[in-house]
């Protein structure tokens, strides 16, 4: 049941196998990751995990055969430093390098180029022939980077700027059912707005659906400290945008031209503040008038969300999130500080369920069905939420896969619907080492996990024709600290999260966050 390739990685030929068990004969595609794959440059290195250059990584799945290469992403960020052998653009954890050179527009320019990087680790869909990197960051000028799926290349930059003014947007845009694709996006200046843009499935063939994109509804934010967002909800008929008290400081970021002080230092948690959930209808653009308060929480990522209705007829939406009452950006400087940081790391990441009224009929608190969470009427038209927890908080759970995160879901069939799986990383310390399945409504886990095993995000692949939910594969990329062991991809059922195959890799890979399966 060995299977022995030969791949071309770095110029250099490498020997791969495939570790004893058998790859379904259905699964065949691609799986492209991308994430920080260089930290270090010259005599300096990154102090944030997510400011290191990114590496895109493909494994290609084809007649139970696997082949795996890489290639960086050639971004500015990355052309710039590899040219000064030094970090000039910094990021989140490192201070920028000013050139005297430049006037005052162009050092604009690269602190905007330095943010490109940061945070800069998803896909977007598919979109016409190629895969757009996308980044969640704060840009004046803002750049999309055209991968070649078939050999990782860098084809070229989109400037956002002359296809929509809506210079940030989230790093997990969502693909409706009906081929539309939206994102939210913040557009700054003496009146600043959220976002709601569209690209319509009927602009899906051609050869860059994205030069279609267009603004469709807008919500005011705060000029001066505008929430920090990541991802967000989306049903069938509704957008579910959570503006949280994350905050980006403006002010900071344009003093950033002549301090060229670190990214981390123009955030703020403003515990003070609640979390609000704006709930925005796809056919209109238009926010529903209706207002939706929580106690403050920061969020990475959004698992699904669903419309759903009670026994009395009342409508509401249920939405489930990764949630956490501090932020996820870390902060530290040194690496003798973040050593000292993972040894002690606390994470309380937990998926939450929140409910939303649409429709109701009565007084007093509204309960969900089969779950603690509730929501309390305060002025007419608003609710305040709170949630549930899908993973019960026991203390030997909690010891066992701690934070929960990078949730995934069968993503072409249950998104925006009903459903009933979802898929993690688990983190009981600082790098995620464990895979987690859960039955979001009954909190029911399955964990897959090895002595120094290290996995990433799980990404969900149908099997032909499932009639269940579950019926699939799950693909993760497993790395390992000790020198002796090789990165593998594994391949589990997602049915029991038993183990069908690994195909190893004998390079040693960094750790890779966002990723999709073509």
């Amino acid at each position: 049941n060995y299977i022995i390739v030969k791949i071309k990685l770095a110029r250099k030929k490498r020997q791969f196998s495939l570790y004893p068990g058998k790859v379904p004969d259905w699964l065949q595609g691609e799986i492209i990751r991308n994430g920080p794959g260089e930290f270090d440059l010259g005599e300096e290195h990154f102090n944030n995990w997510f400011d290191g250059h990114a590496l895109m990584h493909k494994f290609k799945i084809k007649e139970r055969k696997v082949t795996y290469q890489s290639k960086f992403l050639k971004s500015v960020f990355y052309e710039t430093n590899l040219k000064h052998n030094r970090i000039i653009c910094g990021g989140l954890g490192n201070n920028s390098i000013p050139d005297p050179c430049l006037n005052i527009f162009s050092r604009i320019i690269l602190i905007d180029v330095v943010f490109i990087q940061w945070m800069a680790y998803s896909f977007f869909p598919k979109l016409g022939d190629a895969f757009y990197r996308t980044t969640t960051c704060w840009i004046c000028i803002q750049v999309r980077n055209l991968i070649d799926p078939e050999n990782l290349e860098t084809k070229n930059f989109v400037d956002w700027n002359k296809l929509i003014s809506v210079p940030i947007t989230t790093a997990h845009p969502h693909s409706d059912h009906n081929g539309d694709y939206f994102n939210i996006g913040s557009s700054f200046g003496m009146k600043s707005f959220y976002n709601l843009v569209k690209i319509s499935s009927k602009h899906m063939s051609g050869t860059d659906p994205m030069q279609e994109i267009e603004v469709i509804g807008k919500i005011p934010a705060d000029p001066l400290l505008p929430s920090y967002y990541h991802s967000f909800a989306m049903t069938q008929n509704y957008i579910v945008f959570h503006e949280m008290p994350f905050l980006i400081d403006v002010r900071k970021i344009l003093a950033r031209t002549m301090t060229w002080k670190k990214g981390l230092d123009c955030f703020q948690m403003d515990e003070t503040k609640k979390s609000i959930f704006h709930v925005i209808n796809k056919a209109t653009g238009k926010r529903v008038e209706i207002n939706y308060s929580a106690d403050p929480v920061f969020c990475f990522h959004h698992i699904n969300a669903y419309e759903t209705a009670d026994v009395n007829g009342n409508h509401f939406i249920v939405m489930d999130i990764c949630c956490s009452t501090t932020s996820c950006l870390g902060g530290k400087s040194t690496k003798e500080e973040l050593k000292e940081n993972i040894k002690n790391l606390t994470v309380d990441v937990r998926p939450m369920r929140y409910f939303l009224p649409l429709t109701f009929d009565g007084d007093g608190v509204q309960v969900m069905p089969d779950s603690t969470a509730r929501a309390t009427p305060q002025e007419p038209g608003s609710w305040f939420l709170e949630p549930h927890a899908i993973i019960t908080n026991e203390e030997t759970t909690l010891a066992r896969i701690g934070a929960m995160d990078l949730p995934s879901i069968n993503y072409a069939h249950y998104n925006g619907r009903k459903y009933k799986y979802g898929y993690f990383i688990g983190n009981s310390g600082f790098v995620p080492d464990s895979l987690v399945k859960v039955d979001v409504d009954t909190g029911k886990k399955i964990v897959w996990r090895e002595q120094n095993k290290f996995p990433s995000e799980p990404i969900f692949v149908p099997r032909p024709n499932a009639t269940e939910e579950d019926d699939g594969i799950i693909l993760s990329t497993v790395i390992s600290n000790l020198p002796e062991e090789e990165t593998f991809l594994l391949i589990l059922d997602a049915v029991t999260f038993t183990e069908l195959a690994r195909a190893e890799v004998n390079v040693k890979l960094p750790y890779a966050f966002h990723g999709c399966f073509v």
